[in-house]
């Protein structure tokens, strides 16, 4: 039963003694109860509160009903006075004294304590916010001094109802808890549900103490249970069941994301206490423990015992390093320290390399037409695989010394160069005998045939295996089909772009004027950007745009049919961008994910994703043969035009898709023509699979995304270096999606998280480092983290005491 009911009945017996008119005046020190009295209070029963003054409050009541022929109730948040101007009405009424513990004394048969005492009358702000929250914490549960005192330690902990191991992982992780619970009365109270939980008789008195040994308890428990013979090293291990109790809390600490600072510093500590690093050994049974972080540096050190400095045995043992690196990329630290993670992730991604890449150059002697090499290339888990193993591996390389990168990366560089160089050599022989059909310029055909709101991107260089991991990040989202395009030859922009434009089906014309390569479609240069601009937004029909992808959210779609969106088109051949770097073309991506979601938002029923041409991405380390530079009329790294060359897969135009009778030579495999200056890591313009074989990705969205209107609530001025900003979701219609959110504060920026509709929820953000000047004012911007959009953004004044 409800304390409500309780209060109600209470109330009731006391009118009914009176008859049809009654006073009662019901004290109630400290207020305990004074939440729950409106919904207590009787029909046809007034309520006058307690303001202050009892002359007031009994001028109120006699100007009310000055014969007292009404039921009143007057409620009073203080003790009973010795004096009163209510002394006279108590005596005509009823006096009702009556507290929370008061009322379960009477309605539970409840003996009253001298603990009880102490928690709710001494310190009623405990019976207040008890008898608030009265459902969630004790409900239909039994009263008794263990129950009521769990449901205070709860409310201390700011939890809706008591979990020991919820309770534990917040004292675990922050401090100065004894101050917190001493000013409620429960230090003493959660000492004793310490020494229940772990069996200890003794409790320090220091609090730090106190928590560095729970840390250790719970910590070193989890790594016994892996590794059981250092059961009787530490006398802080408990015995079976407790230590499986403290091996549990130790994962769901860890699991804990808003915790996982706190947890990073305990093991730690802990850590260097116990001086795991001259414990523990390498075993197998560690391959998958992930207690503390010495246990990722073992393993580390045990790698390089296993392979020589110079990685000559790293062929032998690609298959364990996978397995070992693979195994640890997916645990705690590996997640949580960024240079550890990177290590990893590149030993695991090396040894992949390696091993696929010894497998891809067997398999391509079997490979006998131009169209079984692409399939081989494009098929699902395919060779393209090798190419983004090898671009994501270049990204995290950089946090491997240089003798790690000797031992760890140069086998599988050098694996994969001669992938590149063989499978390529042999592919460019299968192009001699099958020839190269394009297939490139049928794109518009396509594109055209689609009634509604549509949208195309242009992307350069969006290699095959980019574009799937473009599918892969926008998998969540909507379903991309994906279909493997041969590109035009030579692989440039000039040619690529040219080819995806409005009659480009109708023939491509290449002549050569003043040592230029010049492209013609009816007769019309499409040298440059701005040529082919001109001559898209010349065929694109009415409500029809093209945009810069830069500019995309700055642009007002409203009536906009068929949109084009061009991402970073280069007009010099090539290369596409002198300073190019493998995570450049990851973030590339990233960005064109985000603006196929935000046009996806604004109603666009078909989206295109589309690339000009590939590349080759040259491993560190790898020596690319080079040709003598034949004298043509344009002579580039990877083609020559006007020539042909020894050692050179030599095309006519006509014989690759192109109107005119120019010649061209390609160097086969990764080789290129000697020209001065130092060669880029990025080549494209010849002939491989890298190079010539993209993908088109085609969505149709069934209905636009309508996403929940996210608001946020900050603090004005801020005060701290650490921010709260409280998120709130408020749907427009019944069909709202969850919308996934991060805030910025300066320059920095939170993790995303999700909120659905009618959900709130805080992000926490620490903006400016200890040691930085405040500024006067700082802008504080809320926005999607999917597409970048700005939901919102408020200037706010900095009030930080240095």
């Amino acid at each position: 039963m409800s304390l409500i009911t309780w209060l109600r009945k209470e109330i009731e017996e006391k009118f009914n003694r009176q008859g049809d008119a009654g006073i009662i005046i019901w004290y109630d020190p400290g207020g305990t109860l004074a939440t729950l009295v409106n919904n207590a209070l009787p029909k046809d029963v007034d309520l006058l509160r307690f303001e202050g003054s009892y002359l007031t409050m009994r001028f109120k009541l006699e100007s009310n009903d000055p014969s007292f022929k009404k039921r009143w109730l007057l409620y009073i948040p203080e003790k009973p006075p010795d004096e009163s101007w209510l002394r006279d009405i108590e005596l005509l009424g009823e006096r009702m004294e009556m507290d929370l513990l008061e009322l379960l004394r009477k309605r539970c048969n409840f003996p009253i304590t001298q603990k009880l005492v102490r928690l709710l009358r001494n310190n009623p702000e405990n019976a207040k916010e008890l008898a608030d929250k009265w459902g969630s914490l004790i409900g239909e549960k039994q009263v008794t001094e263990a129950s009521l005192i769990d449901a205070m330690l709860a409310l201390s902990f700011g939890l809706d109802c008591w979990n020991m191991d919820e309770a534990l992982l917040l004292y675990l992780s922050q401090r100065n808890w004894k101050e917190r619970l001493n000013k409620r009365g429960l230090w003493e109270e959660w000492c004793e549900c310490i020494r229940e939980w772990t069996g200890w008789l003794d409790i320090p008195e220091d609090e730090n103490t106190l928590r560095e040994r729970l840390q250790a308890m719970v910590l070193l428990s989890e790594l016994v249970t892996v590794v059981p013979e250092l059961a009787n090293r530490w006398t802080i291990v408990p015995s079976e069941p407790k230590r499986s109790v403290a091996a549990n809390l130790a994962r769901k600490w860890r699991q804990r994301e808003p915790l996982s600072d706190a947890y990073m510093h305990a093991a730690r500590s802990v850590e260097q206490a116990y001086e795991l690093s001259s414990v523990l050994t390498v075993s197998e049974p560690l391959l998958s423990a992930e207690t503390f972080y010495i246990i990722d540096e073992l393993w580390k050190h045990e790698l390089r015992r296993a392979i020589a400095k110079n990685g000559s045995n790293f062929g032998k043992k690609a298959e364990r390093l996978r397995e070992i690196a693979q195994s640890r990329q997916r645990l705690f630290w590996a997640r949580h320290d960024r240079e550890l993670g990177c290590f990893w992730e590149a030993i695991s991604l090396s040894a992949s390399l390696f091993i696929r890449c010894r497998k891809a150059v067997q398999a391509a002697d079997g490979v006998g037409t131009v169209q079984e090499f692409i399939r081989c290339y494009t098929a699902e888990g395919g060779w393209w695989q090798l190419d983004s193993w090898a671009l994501r591996l270049a990204t995290v390389c950089e946090h491997l010394s240089g003798e790690d990168k000797e031992r760890f990366l140069h086998p599988a560089w050098t694996a994969y160069g001669q992938y590149l160089q063989y499978v390529n050599r042999v592919f460019a022989d299968a192009v001699e005998r099958d020839g190269w059909q394009p297939t490139q310029m049928n794109f518009w055909q396509a594109f055209r045939r689609n009634r509604g709101h549509k949208v195309v991107f242009f992307v350069d260089a969006l290699r095959y295996d980019l574009a799937k991991h473009l599918r892969e990040i926008l998998a969540g989202r909507m379903g991309f089909e994906i279909t493997p395009v041969q590109t035009m030859l030579p692989s440039i922009t000039e040619l690529g772009m040219t080819a995806l434009l409005p009659d480009a089906e109708k023939g491509i014309e290449v002549t050569v004027q003043r040592n230029k390569l010049s492209v013609l479609v009816s007769g019309r240069t499409m040298n440059t950007r701005a040529e082919r601009i001109e001559w898209l937004k010349k065929h694109l029909p009415q409500g029809g745009m093209v945009v810069r992808l830069d500019e995309l959210e700055r642009v007002d779609l409203s009536g906009v049919r068929t949109l084009v969106v061009l991402s970073r088109e280069v007009d010099e051949f090539g290369t596409f961008a002198a300073d190019l770097q493998p995570q450049g073309l990851l973030e590339l991506t990233e960005r064109v994910a985000r603006a196929v979601r935000y046009v996806a938002e604004k109603g666009f029923q078909h989206i295109w994703v589309v690339a000009d041409h590939g590349f080759l991405f040259v491993p560190p380390g790898m020596q690319l043969d080079t040709l003598s530079a034949p004298e043509g009329f344009i002579c580039k790294r990877r083609f020559v035009v006007g020539a042909s060359a020894k050692g050179c897969l030599v095309l006519e135009a006509k014989a690759i898709g192109l109107q005119g009778d120019v010649i061209l030579a390609f160097p086969k495999g990764t080789s290129i023509f000697g020209l001065p200056g130092e060669p880029s890591a990025f080549l494209h313009g010849g002939l491989s699979l890298q190079e010539c074989v993209v993908a088109c990705l085609h969505a149709k969205v069934l209905a636009p995304v309508q996403k929940v209107k996210v608001t946020m609530s900050v603090p004005d001025p801020v005060t701290s270096r650490t921010v709260s900003v409280t998120i709130r979701a408020q749907p427009t219609t019944l069909f709202d999606q969850p919308r996934r959110v991060k805030i910025k504060i300066g320059k920095q920026e939170s993790k995303p998280i999700e909120v659905a509709p009618d959900q709130s929820q805080q992000i926490s953000l620490t903006w400016l480092e200890f040691d930085e000047e405040p500024p006067l004012k700082v802008c504080i911007s809320l926005q999607d983290a999917d597409t970048g959009e700005v939901l919102e953004e408020k200037e706010v004044s900095v009030e930080i005491i240095v």
